[in-house]
């Protein structure tokens, strides 16, 4: 057998060749709305939140993650989860919702949580007061737009967050 020596420069990634991060070396993106926490999935989230047996722990998210890890094309989309809910009475009946991926905010597909609060935002100026948030299953779910600014404020005081989105 003959010997093989390679030579290769690796470089540090920094999350950027991959939809779903394994790990990412800045604070989370998060977005909070209507007492509802919304995340970037990460791999990092996987193992935190479920442990070691995350696959058999977190089965859609791990089909999704195996689906959808890597880009096929560059892009900045990203998979974004329900992570959990502040309970309020804005949020009452959603309770249940932990690691709910998003399909989809108003019948359009939700691209990152940046493009999400920008979506949000002007759906609020344009006067919107519910906008339809499609879960997994289909399922929807709605958002107060027309009490947003209350409702955002009172859950920030509630729970003590210092920022409700963290996207930029």
């Amino acid at each position: 057998r003959a010997n093989v020596h390679l030579d290769l420069r690796l470089a540090a990634s920094d999350g950027r060749a991959e939809r779903i991060p394994w790990l990412i070396r800045s604070q989370p993106k998060y977005l909070v709305e209507n007492g509802l926490v919304f995340l970037e999935l990460t791999g990092q989230y996987l193992r935190d939140k479920f442990g070691a047996n995350w696959r058999s722990q977190a089965v859609e998210l791990a089909n999704i993650f195996d689906a959808m890890h890597y880009y096929e094309n560059s892009g900045e989309d990203r998979v974004v989860i329900i992570a959990g809910v502040l309970p309020d009475e804005s949020n009452r009946g959603y309770e249940f919702l932990f690691a709910a991926p998003v399909e989809g905010l108003d019948g359009k597909p939700v691209v990152n949580l940046t493009a999400m609060l920008a979506r949000i935002e002007e759906m609020q100026k344009q006067g919107t007061a519910t906008v339809e948030v499609t879960i997994s299953g289909k399922r929807k779910i709605y958002l107060d737009l027309s009490h947003r600014n209350d409702i955002n404020r009172r859950v920030s005081g509630r729970y003590q967050i210092p920022a409700l989105n963290n996207v930029k």
